[in-house]
């Protein structure tokens, strides 16, 4: 309440309050709801998206057990190949100034390689990430799980750590170190879950979205919500954009060339 206080204080350096991807029963959905109607302010509450969730069993062999014959396989194919073949070396960090510029790097070389638009590009987003990361050192939030070969590292994911729970936000991967037949993604997520479970973490939150890799360890899944306050008129222009934006992608996606779609969708992206 003290933080949308504030916001609201300032309430002439902004238009729109726009938070996505809230969990039901977040305490910032009561309290925004609380100070909207003080200050009169337009509110719209939405679906926002899908959070795939890993409950955790109390050792690795039976999160093996769990698993699909065919992910259960590649994973312990992957392990072994790069345990005999790639002097891989699995890394755990609370906190490594290092570690973020590595999934910077690691995540832009492979948009760039799909041509794809990321947020990582902004150098203002950059600065914020590294400050969230340094200000989560000192309260313990961050966890980073990585692979390291020759002093580099090669693949690596970023999580929030809070209250004996997990929280993926994003990664990133170069494989042109290894051989095609090689997931990095697999196998050090699999390295991530057998240090989890060692330190009695209970759940693994995948944040945002739903994917092949997601739907390989969980069908648990958390409808999340988006919160929109400000001016009335303001937030019906944004709520028209946003319904055109997702209509047109979803048929730009079903008419156009692969190619042409990663292109339009870099475009897309950029439309407020």
């Amino acid at each position: 309440k003290e933080l949308f206080q504030y916001i609201f204080e300032q309430r002439k350096e902004w238009h729109l309050i726009v938070l996505s991807n809230l969990m039901p029963g977040s305490p910032t959905v009561e309290a925004l709801k609380l100070i909207r109607e003080v200050r009169e302010l337009a509110y719209e509450e939405q679906c926002s998206g899908i959070c795939p969730v890993l409950t955790l069993p109390g050792n690795h062999e039976q999160f093996m057990t769990g698993l699909g014959s065919r992910t259960r396989r590649n994973i312990r194919n992957y392990q072994r190949r790069l345990k005999n073949k790639h002097r891989i070396e699995f890394v755990t960090a609370h906190s490594d100034h290092g570690m973020v510029q590595s999934l910077f790097g690691l995540h832009q070389k492979r948009r760039q390689h799909l041509k794809a638009y990321t947020t990582f590009q902004h150098r203002e987003f950059r600065e914020f990430l590294n400050a969230v990361a340094e200000r989560f050192h000192e309260t313990g939030y961050n966890r980073f799980y990585a692979f390291r070969q020759n002093d580099n590292i090669i693949a690596l994911f970023y999580f929030f750590e809070f209250k004996n729970e997990l929280y993926l936000y994003q990664g990133g991967f170069d494989n042109s170190r290894l051989p095609s037949n090689i997931s990095l993604m697999l196998a050090l997520f699999d390295m991530s879950v057998q240090d989890a479970i060692d330190r009695g973490v209970r759940k693994i939150h995948f944040l945002d979205g739903d994917t092949d890799f997601k739907r390989a360890f969980t069908q648990k899944k958390i409808l999340t919500k988006q919160l929109v306050i400000g001016n009335r008129l303001i937030l019906n222009l944004y709520l028209t954009v946003n319904c055109f934006k997702s209509k047109s992608r979803q048929s730009l996606k079903q008419i156009v060339p692969i190619s042409v779609w990663q292109r339009l969708k870099r475009l897309l992206k950029r439309i407020t």
